[in-house]
């Protein structure tokens, strides 16, 4: 038995509930049952090789059935999903076990409306456009990032320049101890990028391939990892390869670019032009509409009620977000909050909650505004603007269809439908 409930609506959220049980839930229980034994690891024995009678004692109902909602949840995504988009929602749907049993599960998908914001008069709400036209020196610039197909980087049995790339081994030490991050090999590093420490490059300039070196520098007083920041260290360096980069002619530019789907490099070069061109445009109306929500905002006309779940919620999330990314820094969240002098509560609350709920109330404008003009996006539309796409970057539309969703495609028809609407009035 697998059922769906009606979705019930209450205090500003959804709730959805879905039960299995009899045949449905013993077939649920058994597959899971069965994923759980192929992986289980027993000392003395290989994995997923454990006996029955002994998997079954070391395996317990909570573990089965967490498995099971797992394989309930996959299994009918579809239908579930086909319910809650019924509504509008803001976020994921959490989920919650209700009742759970060797018979039956009655699991609760919740999640927050979109909250109802009146809007009225949107023509009073006014601002202006930056310029999207695109300078010479701008265009310039940004075909600057193709000078990588004009060269080659090719091995040469000479002293380091700057601006070569050197292929090096390394390994760093802090009072003669090593350090995390601090050794690598077969690394390239380009001279005089600075993406290593003050000095580290510099000392690399006149060595040769297969040539040692012990390079002395300091961290700086800023650096993010404590133990490190303002620490001499030592690095013993061996270069293995020395690449220089060498100029192609223009046939061979021009072979090299066809592997890219353009005739030339002039073609190319167009093609880089409009894309920019239009990016720019974009990231125009972008930051003419937020200017726009945020008077919106501002005005106190404007009523936005917003569940604390949700901005808890939210805030969680972002939270979690910035994590990462100081992980992917190798920076820990409290060395960075002695950085900027915080306490992680004061930070949470007036830099992550204060995102959290700014990234809220824009999102929820935007939809409310996007509800009051609703504005439609033809099919013809969106295959016009396939062909506009295919005329840029030199591919045909099937190829694009295949990159770009036509769903993705009406949204921004859409969006610039409505930033037309506030620039013409």
């Amino acid at each position: 038995m697998f059922k769906i409930q009606k979705p019930i609506i209450e205090g500003g959220y959804l709730k959805l509930s879905v039960e299995a049980g009899d045949d449905y839930w013993n077939d649920l229980r058994e597959k899971a049952f069965d994923k759980l034994i192929s992986s289980l690891e027993l000392k003395g024995f290989r994995k997923g090789k454990v006996p029955l009678q002994i998997a079954k004692q070391s395996i317990s109902k909570n573990q089965i059935w967490n498995e099971a909602i797992s394989f309930l949840i996959d299994e009918k995504l579809e239908e579930i999903n086909e319910e809650i988009t019924k509504e509008n929602i803001i976020s994921r749907p959490i989920l919650e076990v209700e009742k759970i049993s060797d018979d039956e599960v009655i699991v609760i998908f919740s999640a927050p409306l979109m909250p109802n914001v009146e809007l009225e008069n949107l023509e009073r709400f006014q601002t202006t456009i930056e310029s999207f036209e695109a300078t010479k020196e701008e265009i310039e610039e940004e075909l600057k990032k193709i000078d990588s197909l004009l060269v080659e980087n090719k091995e040469v049995d000479d002293a380091i320049k700057n601006g070569d790339i050197a292929n090096i081994n390394f390994l760093g030490t802090v009072d003669g101890e090593e350090f995390e991050g601090g050794k690598a090999d077969n690394y390239d590093l380009e001279i005089g990028s600075k993406s290593f420490i003050e000095t580290f490059e510099e000392q690399l300039i006149g060595l040769k391939t297969n040539d040692e070196k012990v390079v002395k520098v300091t961290f700086p007083e800023t650096y993010p990892v404590e133990k490190l920041a303002n620490k001499p260290a030592e690095f013993k360096v061996k270069i293995n390869s020395v690449k220089r980069k060498v100029s192609l002619s223009e046939k061979e530019v021009d072979e090299k670019v066809k592997g890219f789907g353009f005739e030339n490099l002039i073609s190319l070069k167009e093609s880089i032009e409009a894309n920019f061109i239009e990016q720019k445009k974009m990231q125009a109306y972008n930051n003419f509409m937020k200017k726009i929500i945020a008077s919106i905002n501002d005005d106190e006309t404007v009523v936005i009620d917003i569940p604390k779940e949700l901005i808890q919620q939210e805030t969680e999330n972002k939270l979690e977000t910035f994590k990462k990314q100081l992980e992917q820094s190798q920076i820990k969240l409290k060395d960075y909050l002695k950085m900027i002098s915080k306490s992680e509560q004061d930070f949470i609350k007036e830099d992550i909650e204060a995102s959290a709920l700014n990234a809220l109330k824009e999102q929820i404008v935007f939809e409310a505004i996007d509800k009051k003009l609703n504005f439609e996006v033809t099919d013809e539309e969106v295959e016009a603007k396939y062909l506009e796409l295919s005329d840029q970057q030199k591919l045909s539309v099937e190829e694009l269809k295949e990159q770009i969703k036509a769903t993705a495609l009406k949204q921004e028809l859409r969006f610039i439908k409505l930033v037309d609407f506030f620039i013409k009035n």
